[in-house]
């Protein structure tokens, strides 16, 4: 597993909870 394009995916989930939250 690329741990890079992982946590670019975590990212991207993250900023998209946030941006549905706020």
């Amino acid at each position: 597993m690329d741990s890079k394009k992982f946590f670019g995916g975590l990212l991207e989930t993250m900023e998209k909870a946030l941006a549905s939250v706020g």
